[in-house]
């Protein structure tokens, strides 16, 4: 199984959808937390899904797969220990690495591969470059669970994901500890 990822930037709206067209994907799958845009109001949640729906193609918004958590998040205090997240150094990937330890992460984890069983699904976000982005640790637990990732970048080949250096995966779980350093 594959699932894609992509970012619309600044990108205009007819480029978004022969990008989307170019990989066949039939479902859109909304990872952005707030899924709004003022600078780019063709990407607001409710403008998107409309152009999708026109387009065929189906839109969906995962709020609990959104990035931009909170250390005071519930599901992210639990789990905000060095042994887990140690190896990142950007607070909001830190703190979206302790939220995939939570259920709510697990739950909406299993119902995008759920999806992506039976459509060709692309996760978005706003940000262009995936590895500046969430989708890039969305992208780590996926792998995690046996599927195959690709980011569409331009208009070339996508490209294949590649699990951040310090991701360590215990079963279909992904944590991000410290490097260990030997003398």
């Amino acid at each position: 199984m594959t699932i894609y990822t992509i970012g619309h930037s600044n990108r205009p709206k007819d480029e978004f959808l022969q990008l989307l067209d170019h990989h066949a994907i039939a479902a859109l799958v909304d990872v952005r937390r707030f899924p709004g845009s003022r600078k780019w109001p063709q990407y607001h949640r409710t403008a998107l899904a409309e152009c999708l729906r026109q387009h065929g193609i189906d839109y969906h918004w995962m709020k609990t797969l959104g990035g931009r958590r909170s250390r005071k998040d519930p599901d992210v205090m639990p789990f905000l220990d060095e042994a887990i997240i140690g190896g990142l150094r950007q607070e909001a990937f830190r703190t979206y690495a302790a939220y995939m330890q939570s259920d709510v992460f697990r739950r909406a984890l299993e119902a995008l591969i759920e999806r992506a069983q039976s459509q060709s699904v692309a996760i978005m976000c706003a940000e262009r470059l995936w590895w500046r982005c969430h989708r890039r640790l969305i992208s780590d637990a996926l792998v995690a669970n046996g599927v195959e990732v690709w980011h569409i970048v331009t208009d070339r080949e996508p490209q294949p994901h590649v699990l951040t250096d310090v991701a360590r995966i215990t079963g279909k779980q992904v944590t991000y500890p410290p490097p260990i350093f030997v003398s």
